[in-house]
Formats: C-alpha cells, sequence, structure tokens
C-alpha cells in the first residue's frame, strides 16, 4: 500500500473521562495500517512491509 492515497472517517463518542483503542486496522505484522486512539490521542501508522512505520498524532481539538 506504499504511495496509495486513502482517508479514514471515524464518528466516535468519547466518555467525558476518555478512551482508549484501535478504531480500525487492516494488513498483518508484514504491513498494513492501525487508527487508534491512546493516551489522549489519535494515531495512525502505517506499517510498510516491515521496513519502515509511518506514524501521525495528534492531541484533540479541545486541547
Amino acid at each position: 500500500m506504499l504511495n496509495r492515497p486513502h482517508s479514514i472517517t471515524a464518528d466516535v463518542e468519547i466518555p467525558a473521562d476518555g478512551a482508549e483503542g484501535v478504531l480500525m486496522s487492516q494488513g498483518s505484522m508484514a504491513g498494513g495500517w492501525s487508527f487508534y486512539i491512546k493516551d489522549g490521542r489519535l494515531t495512525y501508522v502505517h506499517n510498510y512491509v516491515s521496513r519502515a512505520l509511518y506514524t501521525v498524532s495528534r492531541w484533540p481539538s479541545s486541547r
């Protein structure tokens, strides 16, 4: 999936005390991507055939 544009849209309800976990993922340990929340941070990580990990992460807009 290298150099293939894609987008992910997720409508989620986060409780006031927070939440963590995977929202969506696809692939295997050999390659794929995951979209998740951890430590209050929304994160996307792409594993390109176990050669490189590419990560994009951001705090919620309310911070």
